[in-house]
């Protein structure tokens, strides 16, 4: 539904007041001239009864005992004088009101035969009546006269007045509804240009005024709207440079930057951060982020789905993780980057992204030299440690310092071998070629041999390892080479901080 301009709605106020007034006025005038008209009407007719009481002098002029006939004779040559429209006189003989009239009229021809005059508007019709007693020549009454004036005459003045009150209020709303649509023009027009002019202002025209026209209070309000289109631009100037300056800082760093919402719909995206990603930084507004990123999945879930870092930085604070990235142009189809997110703060949760894959490619190759150099070294090492046991056990009780020089480099050998384990091992961690193996587990078995592989080096140190096991021992799963493995570090940092 349209809503109504000022200018249509001042018109029709006016024209609505200006009608109420005349209808008003009409009821009014119209009900009073009514009652009027009635008074009058019987006043008429009052008057009329007189006129025929002049005649007669008050007196019929018939002497008692009077018959009918000559008061009947009477009787019509009165009537045939004083019957004319819109009057109707007649004379009725006493013997016969009772008999012929309603009773609605009964009380005033009552009155009429006692010897009073009286007058009357009938409720059915509306018409005036008087009625006036006639008395004999002995002062009986002997007939009474009715004059009646029809109803049409009583309210001819009134519709007379309707219709020039008529022809009157058609000329007043004319007038009303004229001058209505010219003062509504004139001030609607600084109404509608000052509307005009705010719209144009909520579309981001700040540049042009608004016209202070019109009244005092219309000057007021542009003036107040013109105050706060001045505001606005200088605020929306000052924002616009520190968004220019922010633009700069964001677009000069290396890393990317990106912002999302609670939905996790991407805000902004810095140029490092669409070209890391390879989209439009324009067109990326409004794409849920992982549209974007394209994790890889890890175990079948996508990072999206379970432990996403935005998530968790809403719970937990700022986190850091380390994801692989699908990207279809480049060389090797992937791209590790390294995310921090932050906490949402006004909605808006930032993200900063930085491109690890040259260092990711680094450290496998340095990963893959520190290995062939490891596998390299284990042979020589695992011949050695093999022809240093078999050297202790040949010499014996012989000669025990070349006994004890053999056991110092066999010591040296198994703290070799156990450091390029734990190399190898730190390089399949890192590159997450980690597999544990689930077998059942002797585990004073994994324990007898730890204390195999470290009694060189107790030995060397003058350390003696005692050991009390429980009995039965619990059924254990494992990997029992990994088991060996963690006794062993174990038992030499022990050795090592022991006295």
């Amino acid at each position: 539904m349209r809503p109504w301009s000022f200018r249509g709605l001042l018109i029709l106020l006016t024209v609505g007041l200006v009608l109420a007034t005349v209808v008003a006025l009409e009821v009014s005038t119209y009900a009073q001239l009514r009652r009027l008209s009635r008074e009058e009407a019987r006043a008429r007719a009052a008057r009329e009864a007189a006129r025929v009481l002049e005649r007669f002098d008050g007196r019929l002029p018939l002497q008692p005992p009077v018959s009918p006939t000559a008061l009947q004779e009477e009787v019509a040559l009165w009537s045939s004088d004083h019957t004319r429209h819109p009057l109707a006189a007649r004379l009725v003989l006493a013997q016969e009101i009772e008999a012929r009239f309603a009773e609605e009229r009964a009380g005033l021809w009552r009155e009429a035969l006692a010897g009073a005059a009286g007058d009357s508007i009938l409720p059915g019709s509306g018409d005036a009546q008087a009625v006036a007693p006639l008395r004999g020549a002995d002062g009986e009454v002997l007939a009474v006269v009715e004059v009646t004036i029809a109803s049409t005459e009583v309210l001819r003045p009134v519709r007379r007045f309707l219709a020039r009150t008529a022809r009157t209020a058609a000329i007043v709303v004319a007038v009303a509804l004229l001058l209505s649509i010219l003062l509504g023009r004139r001030l609607a027009r600084p109404v509608a240009e000052l509307a005009r002019r705010a719209a144009a202002m909520g579309e981001g025209d700040l540049r042009s005024p608004l016209p202070l026209e019109g009244g005092l209070e219309l000057r007021a309000l542009a003036g107040s709207l013109d105050q706060m289109r001045r505001e606005r631009a200088a605020a929306e100037g000052e924002l616009a440079g520190k968004r220019d300056e922010l633009a700069a800082v964001l677009g000069g760093i290396a890393e990317g930057v990106y912002a999302v919402d609670r939905d996790r719909r991407v805000l902004y995206l810095n140029p490092p951060a669409a070209r890391m990603l390879g989209v439009d930084a324009v067109s990326a507004v409004g794409r849920f982020c992982g549209e974007l990123l394209r994790p890889r999945a890890e175990l079948g879930v996508l990072p999206c789905e379970e432990r996403c870092p935005i998530l968790e930085a809403r719970f937990r604070g700022p986190t850091r993780v380390m994801e692989r990235l699908g990207m279809p142009g480049s060389a090797s189809g992937e791209r590790t980057v390294v995310l921090r997110s932050s906490p949402p703060a006004a909605g808006i949760q930032v993200q900063v992204m930085r491109d690890e894959s040259a260092v990711e490619a680094a450290h496998r190759a340095r990963d893959l030299v520190v290995a062939d150099l490891a596998h390299e070294l284990q042979t020589p090492l695992a011949a050695q440690a093999a022809a240093l046991e078999l050297l202790r056990d040949r010499l014996g009780e012989s000669d025990p310092e070349l006994a004890v020089l053999a056991a110092s480099a066999e010591s040296g050998t198994m703290r070799l071998r156990r450091l390029i384990d734990n190399l190898l091992e730190s390089i399949r961690i890192e590159s997450g070629q980690v597999s544990l193996r689930k077998l059942p587990v002797e585990l004073d078995e994994v324990l007898e041999e730890a204390s195999e592989m470290t009694r060189p080096l107790l030995g060397q140190r003058r350390q003696e390892l005692e050991s009390t096991l429980p009995f039965p021992l619990p059924a254990l799963v494992g990997d029992p080479q990994r088991l060996v493995q963690v006794f062993v570090n174990l038992l030499s940092n022990a050795s090592k901080f022991a006295p």
